[in-house]
């Protein structure tokens, strides 16, 4: 799949918090905490992150 692949949520606004071992993401539709060690890769353009 690629990156902006999935319209529904490409405009959508996220806040996060980062700590030493995960991050918190919340947006309008809830919330998910992952753990660094769960990432596979992190991909960073100009405007996003995946």
């Amino acid at each position: 799949m690629e990156p902006n692949s999935n319209k529904a949520i490409q405009n959508m606004e996220s806040e996060f918090a980062f700590y030493k071992d995960y991050f918190e993401e919340k947006t309008k539709y809830g919330e998910a905490k992952v753990e660094y060690k769960m990432l596979h890769e992190i991909i960073e353009t100009k405007d996003n992150m995946y």
